[in-house]
């Protein structure tokens, strides 16, 4: 049956492909919101549109049976990289060459909501669900960290039995059970101005600051649970009154998670190592890691058996950048991530989709959701 369908994919993935979305874009996000209506209106299915000003709708759609046992959770994006602007589209216009399809956001994450979307049609046609309410959540804003999304990923999923995320599959066409988890924060330093040569007892150079702090934290650094770097680096000149710093923490561990928020609570509550100044910081995204353990590995076992009833052999693999996947496992949800299909170049004008992915990656989810009550 993904045969029947591969046609009707293929025009999703170009209509998705000819709008701008990149997050924060609310009038590209509402296009691409119709468009997944759209296919979620030809099956049974119960869909709540949730709408944020500025950034755009997420979407909810639930399939409960009368007596279900356990929840799923299915999760894609709908935004593109935040990078993109209005007219790229036109760059990089949705096309085939070859074996590769190219446009716009169309592996990340365009052609995991496509693909999602359909296996659970399928399944539902031919009366092959599992016995489990499974929940569909297509977010706006996975591209700048969740902001909304995060809400109704707690609701959802502290009581889910398991998550498939469908950001694109790549490299040896693994399922992902581990990421790394990303923090990022803007620290802003206040001093007391003035003149370099004359004024120097008076002043409380906010620069000073800055540099020691971020010294500190390149100290803290243990490169087997979290690993900082400084970036965007301003200050007024002389001793100066101002000075701030973007800082990002790739987070390696649930533990380097934990060693995170210490780091914060010392810089915000902590005393300033130059008196006289202040700090202050803006939290711009937090994603824990997703460790590789027992749950999520049994979550990947199931596809792994789905992949061999097709006669393919998916491995593990380990993701080195964040997602959605990690705050989904933040609840303790068993989750495996990169069941899209095959990218490559994403987050570039050169972005494409293997087309023979599509259909596959199609089958295993519809597979995998076929013998879930078998491992229940």
């Amino acid at each position: 049956m993904s045969c029947k369908y591969f046609d009707e994919q293929m025009e999703m993935l170009e209509k998705f492909c000819n709008i701008d979305c990149p997050a924060r874009y609310e009038k590209g996000i509402e296009q691409s919101v119709e468009i997944v209506k759209e296919m979620l209106n030809k099956f049974d299915v119960d869909v709540s549109i949730r709408y944020n000003e500025g950034l755009g709708s997420n979407i909810v759609a639930r399939i409960k049976p009368d007596n279900p046992n356990g929840k799923i959770i299915v999760s894609a994006h709908m935004d593109t990289f935040v990078g993109f602007k209005v007219g790229d589209i036109n760059k990089n216009p949705f096309r085939v060459e070859g074996e590769w399809a190219y446009g716009v956001g169309i592996s990340d994450c365009k052609s995991g909501l496509v693909s999602s979307i359909y296996s659970v049609r399928i399944m539902q046609e031919l009366n092959m669900l599992p016995n489990k309410e499974i929940v569909m959540i297509y977010n706006c804003d996975e591209e700048i960290g969740s902001p909304t999304a995060k809400v109704i990923f707690e609701e959802e999923c502290k009581d889910a039995d398991m998550a498939f995320v469908f950001e694109p599959s790549r490299d040896n066409n693994g399922i992902i059970v581990q990421r790394k988890g990303i923090g990022i924060y803007n620290i802003n330093i206040k001093g007391i101005p003035a003149h370099g040569a004359i004024g120097w007892k008076k002043g409380r150079s906010a620069s000073k600051e800055l540099v020691k702090q971020i010294n500190r934290l390149y100290d803290y650094s243990d490169y087997e649970n979290i690993i900082y770097d400084a970036g965007s680096l301003s200050s007024t000149p002389s001793i100066s009154e101002g000075a701030n710093a973007r800082i990002v923490a790739s987070i390696q561990s649930d533990k380097g998670f934990e060693m995170f928020k210490q780091h914060l609570k010392d810089i915000t509550e902590g005393i300033p190592f130059v008196d006289g100044c202040t700090i202050s910081v803006k939290v711009e995204a937090l994603h824990p890691a997703m460790d590789r353990n027992e749950k999520n590995i049994a979550i990947y076992e199931i596809v792994k058996k789905a992949g061999k009833i097709m006669g393919v052999d998916y491995p593990e693999q380990l993701s080195p950048g964040s997602g959605d996947a990690c705050l989904i496992a933040l609840h303790e949800c068993p989750t495996v991530d990169g069941m899209g299909p095959y990218m490559e170049d994403i987050h570039t004008l050169n972005e494409r989709l293997k087309i023979s992915s599509l259909k596959e990656r199609t089958i295993l989810f519809a597979l995998t959701l076929g013998i879930l009550d078998q491992n229940s």
